[in-house]
């Protein structure tokens, strides 16, 4: 799967005061890169703006990136920020500055990759997961690795890597009632990007929309580095047609300008490609799941347990209103007498009281139960107290969730809505459409079946789980991508150009 292609340039190390001196004397240095020149030049001739390095639609700031016919590189220069960066002092998650120092600290690698995400709250979901347990498995390969992270005193409970592995730089978030700002960015994106003498940073932001990646873009932009963004299911079509208005404004101010401006994107799975695409038609596309530390199989559930679960943030897109109208299906039939739903997360926007409004006027008070949020440490006894896992949403670009119920041993339901179409050619749980109906006959299958078979189910997923999406396959996968467009060569098979 990994990629690295062949080396086509050498650059030393130099101080930063150095590389600024460079900078007057030639502000770009071109390299040859191999094979593929011929057919770049047939498809994207040089002067339309587009390569590795994404459709930039005649951004000013084109010439930053990659083309496969020639490598214009631009030297980093701009305020070098040494030592730590920190925030308010209130903030007790201010951390040392960030440093690679697992098991590959001394290889040789000449990358660094920044990684850049607005909260690393266990508030704010799959992202601050995905992210965290990405870098912590990137310091297992060889690119050197740096964390940047908003930080707010009220985060509470963080997803933070191991700090024997990698020490996250956090940034104050300083939330105003009309915009939240990231004063501190800047400055932690220039030490993180010149931490590490002799590697070419490419900076790696997490997410659209938010100020935080407001903050990032204008940062690498304004030091003139490499950067690739993971849209994580934002650019899909329920997600942007979901307060269509606020986001077609951002769109047109900025938000297009920065993802053509990336050198790639990354997707979780397919449908999400399809969506990007369908934007950026010549930005290359990297297709690499999120993954999984899968645990050993934990013991079976007790058999008598009659609880269906969801578990993931009550917001409007996990189409709780429909799991609801399905769920008084089921209790309106005798047979499923005695099942109860378990809706377990956060609560986002005061979706959890109109959620609650629709329990009553169903009437269903007595089979519904809240559990609000649920700290990693306490996952394994809610997966275990359960018989069924379901995600009802409208759209995920992956879904955590569904992998670590199936690494639980739980069969799964989801919806089309999410990209685990495989669950039924894998015996491990249903696939259907976002609807009442089609929940709640999926619902009756999985109810209806006896315990034995709903643990074995679980056992074929759980197997699935740890043979596919480990993290350190998807590490692999996410160095190669980083070093293709850093030294071109031919696309890892996962890239679509």
């Amino acid at each position: 799967m990994v990629c690295a292609g062949r080396r086509l340039h050498r650059q030393d190390a130099v101080s930063a005061a150095d590389f600024r001196n460079r900078l007057h004397r030639a502000r770009a240095v071109p390299a040859l890169v191999s094979g593929a020149a011929d057919r770049w030049r047939r498809g994207h001739p040089p002067d339309s703006g587009t390569g590795a390095g994404g459709a930039h639609g005649g951004d000013d700031h084109r010439h930053l990136f990659r083309q496969r016919a020639v490598h214009w590189r631009i030297l980093p220069y701009g305020r070098h920020a040494g030592g730590a960066v920190r925030g308010r002092q209130s903030n007790p998650h201010i951390a040392a500055p960030s440093c690679r120092i697992g098991r590959h600290a001394g290889a040789m690698t000449d990358i660094v990759a920044v990684h850049t995400v607005g909260s690393l709250s266990a508030r704010a979901g799959g992202v601050a997961r995905a992210v965290a347990a990405l870098a912590t498995a990137l310091t297992e390969t060889d690119v050197a690795v740096e964390l940047v992270s908003g930080s707010a005193a009220d985060d509470g409970a963080l997803v933070l890597p191991p700090p024997a592995l990698l020490a996250p730089r956090f940034v104050s978030t300083l939330r105003g009632p009309l915009l939240t700002r990231y004063p501190g960015m800047a400055a932690a994106i220039a030490a993180a990007a010149t931490a590490h003498p002799g590697k070419v940073p490419i900076i790696h932001d997490n997410g659209i929309w938010a100020p935080s990646n407001i903050a990032v873009y204008s940062a690498v932009a304004a030091q003139r580095l490499r950067y690739v963004i993971s849209p994580h299911g934002m650019l899909e079509p329920w997600a942007m047609a979901y307060h269509a208005g606020r986001k077609k404004l951002a769109w047109w101010a900025y938000q297009r300008r920065a993802l053509a401006g990336a050198a790639g994107l990354l997707a979780t799975a397919e449908p999400e490609r399809t969506a990007i695409r369908k934007l950026f038609p010549r930005t290359p596309i990297a297709v690499i799941a999120n993954g999984i530390d899968c645990p050993v199989l934990p013991p079976a559930t007790d058999p008598a347990s009659k609880t269906v679960l969801f578990l993931s943030r009550l917001h409007p897109k996990k189409n709780l209103i429909g799991l609801l109208d399905a769920w008084a299906t089921i209790c309106a039939t005798p047979q499923f007498a005695g099942w109860n739903l378990e809706i377990a997360g956060p609560d986002e926007g005061g979706h959890r009281a109109e959620v609650e409004r629709h329990v009553a006027r169903l009437g269903l008070d007595a089979r519904v139960n809240f559990t609000g949020h649920v700290e990693d440490a306490d996952k394994p006894a809610l997966f275990k107290r359960a018989a069924v896992f379901i995600l009802p949403s409208f759209s995920e670009n992956f879904g955590i969730v569904v992998t670590e119920a199936l690494a639980a041993g739980l069969p799964v339901i989801a919806t089309h809505g999410t990209p685990w179409a495989e669950l039924p050619e894998q015996r491990c749980g249903w696939w259907v459409a976002p609807t009442p109906a089609a929940l709640a006959d999926a619902m009756q299958a999985a109810l209806a079946l006896d315990p034995a078979a709903r643990r074995a189910m679980g056992e074929r997923g759980h197997g699935w789980v740890a043979a596919r999406f480990g993290w350190d396959k998807i590490a692999a996968a996410t160095a190669s991508f980083y070093r293709w467009l850093e030294h071109g060569g031919r696309e890892p098979d996962f890239v679509d150009v």
